[in-house]
């Protein structure tokens, strides 16, 4: 299932820039698949309602771990759906044990029964494990 990725920390802590701050560099890589090709956002402060909000799928899933979720989860969740943006989430333990194959079964488990498809798109937010297994599963 190829979908668009966005990895790293949506723009959580903007209250703790100025508005004319220079938002922080990010990158994007363009993963070339023909028909199936997708875009990775990559970076902190990542505005993620709106580069989500680009052409493409209106549902997705947001994998994170229990560390940034009780710290951002709330939040992601809410500015996706401010931006129109419907997303479930799903939160692993934190830790190198969690990258593992019933995670990913986990994943594509609840894409399944969340009816998700290529247009979809997912969220890694966090790092480390989490940018592992939302990666491997997009």
């Amino acid at each position: 299932m190829a979908m668009p990725t966005l990895a790293g920390t949506s723009e959580l802590s903007s209250s703790d820039r100025g508005q004319n701050d220079i938002m922080p560099a990010t990158r994007t890589v363009h993963v070339e698949l023909g028909d199936r090709s997708y875009d990775i956002s990559i970076g902190s402060g990542l505005p993620v309602g709106r580069v989500l909000s680009d052409p493409g799928g209106n549902r997705g899933l947001i994998i994170s771990d229990t560390n940034v979720d009780k710290l951002y989860g709330d939040e992601c969740q809410r500015r996706l759906s401010e931006s129109g943006l419907e997303a479930e989430r799903i939160v692993v333990p934190a830790g190198e044990a969690s990258k593992n194959q019933d995670q990913v079964s986990a994943l594509n488990q609840r894409a399944v029964t969340s009816s998700l498809d290529r247009s979809s798109f997912v969220v890694a937010l966090g790092g480390g494990v989490v940018g592992d297994l939302a990666g491997f599963f997009a």
